[in-house]
């Protein structure tokens, strides 16, 4: 449950510091930012799920 609650943060953090502001990027975009940011941080190897669950991110206005 904690990984979920970690993962809606930082795909917000990805939308709201991507180069196309103003512009939602494709799911299949932020699923990958998320994994590369993952393993930046912990230093880790993980990989997408084959089927991943949609997961609906606030929109914030910038």
């Amino acid at each position: 449950m904690r990984s979920s609650i970690n993962l809606r943060v930082i795909y917000s953090v990805t939308l709201i510091d991507s180069k196309s502001r103003g512009k939602l990027l494709e799911e299949k975009e932020i699923l990958a930012a998320v994994y590369v940011e993952l393993n930046r941080v912990f230093k880790a190897n993980y990989k997408p799920p084959k089927n991943p669950q949609k997961i609906y991110v606030e929109s914030h206005k910038l």
